[in-house]
């Protein structure tokens, strides 16, 4: 399972927690550019989550999930033109995550975390590369693939994986990015706002909440 693969089955996975959420609270403030909505299922605490539109042009995501953060906004001033951008953006895999990095960067949580079934695609992906380079250098080049063969019984965490390589790296492996995938946080927290937006455009078409209607256009 490459990266990819890993993202689509995960955004199934959470997706589904979030088909039946309902637009339960709704506020604004400072003429729309502030607001704060709070989407889940009437009777339950599972995969609540409030959204907040806050200053900065940022969205935080936060409730019965990990806490995310996407920044920074700044095409227009109304919260609901932020929560669109993030929300019904497709790009997750690089838009969306190097918005969660920026957001989450001073909180110490990058926008990727570690998993091994994709380090062992990727370390299986670049031993094919390399047998597919042909004879070049083939004695550095198998001693690198003897390498990476053995590196697969390692991959149970990243410190591991990292730590076998460089005690015998002659290659640069410290470049390859093995098993790093985009977090969990940040797919939860763009599902969340996916949802979110889509409630709002089913309840108040695509011009969103009239609390926000006046400031389109207007800079942030």
């Amino acid at each position: 399972m490459n990266r990819d693969e890993y993202m689509r089955q995960l955004q199934w996975q959470i997706a589904s927690l979030y088909q039946d959420h309902q637009l339960l609270s709704e506020v604004y403030w400072d003429g729309g550019r502030g607001a704060r909505w709070l989407i889940g299922k009437p009777g339950t605490r599972n995969m609540l989550s409030e959204i907040i539109a806050g200053t900065c042009g940022s969205l935080v995501v936060h409730g019965d999930c990990d806490l995310s953060r996407f920044a920074h906004y700044g095409d227009h001033a109304d919260a609901f033109s932020r929560l669109c951008w993030m929300g019904f953006c497709r790009d997750v895999g690089y838009y969306a995550a190097q918005k969660a990095s920026i957001g989450m960067g001073r909180s110490g949580r990058g926008s990727d975390e570690y998993d091994e079934d994709v380090a062992k695609h990727d370390i299986q992906a670049y031993i094919g590369e390399l047998k597919a380079e042909g004879d070049f250098q083939r004695r550095d080049q198998e001693e690198l693939i003897e390498l990476l063969t053995e590196s697969l019984e390692w991959t149970e965490n990243e410190r591991d994986l990292r730590g076998f390589l460089s005690e015998r790296d002659k290659w640069d492996l410290w470049e390859h990015t093995f098993g790093r995938v985009v977090a969990t946080p940040v797919i939860t927290g763009h599902l969340a706002l996916q949802r979110c937006a889509y409630l709002l455009v089913d309840k108040y078409g695509d011009e969103g909440p009239p609390e926000c209607r006046p400031s389109k256009g207007s800079a942030a």
